[in-house]
């Protein structure tokens, strides 16, 4: 709904309208000096601020913080909850002094501080070297090999005929070599 400011400064609300300034000028269409509409001008600001849409304490709907907050945006899953924006502060200081012509000492101090940076985190930890078992991997090689026919040895020569009698990725991981989520793999 909106407010109609009369020649008296009064505003009425008109449905489906907008806003019409009524100080521009007289009804004769001559112009009005300022200082005599001052008040008008004031009157009509303060109606036109109850009506706008626009607060300024309401958060930006469009950066990814606010959206982050309210759990909506097609990039919540990847970020923190506490998202926080990156921001980085640059000083350089300076000193020159020439010592004779020619001549010129100049020391300089640059410091960049750097905070909030955006870090991606592998939350599940595939293939994290802290898990890794060299004997579960060596009896996940052995068992493969020994499948296919190839012995029980986890040497070059076994691995090769294993792979030439079919033996995939996908079958070192049945047996434990891997994450049993990255190949889609079961564990036995």
């Amino acid at each position: 709904m909106a407010r109609v400011i009369d020649r008296e400064g009064h505003a009425e609300k008109v449905s489906g309208q907008c806003l019409q300034p009524t100080f521009c000028g007289t009804a004769a269409g001559q112009p009005v000096a300022i200082g005599a509409v001052a008040s008008d001008i004031v009157a009509f600001q303060q109606e036109y601020q109850l009506d706008s849409p626009f607060d300024l304490n309401a958060p930006n709907p469009h950066y990814l913080g606010t959206s982050l907050k309210q759990g909506i945006g097609p990039f919540v899953g990847p970020y923190d909850p506490n998202y926080q924006t990156p921001r980085s502060v640059q000083m350089n200081v300076g000193v020159q002094r020439e010592l004779r012509p020619g001549w010129i000492l100049s020391a300089d101090f640059v410091r960049n501080v750097q905070t909030h940076y955006f870090l991606g985190i592998d939350e599940n930890h595939t293939g994290d070297i802290r898990y890794f078992d060299k004997t579960a991997a060596l009896q996940a090689i052995a068992a493969t090999n020994q499948a296919f026919h190839c012995g029980a040895g986890t040497d070059f020569t076994s691995i090769q005929c294993a792979i030439a009698a079919g033996a995939q990725m996908s079958d070192y991981a049945t047996n434990g070599l891997t994450s049993s989520n990255d190949v889609g793999a079961r564990q036995k």
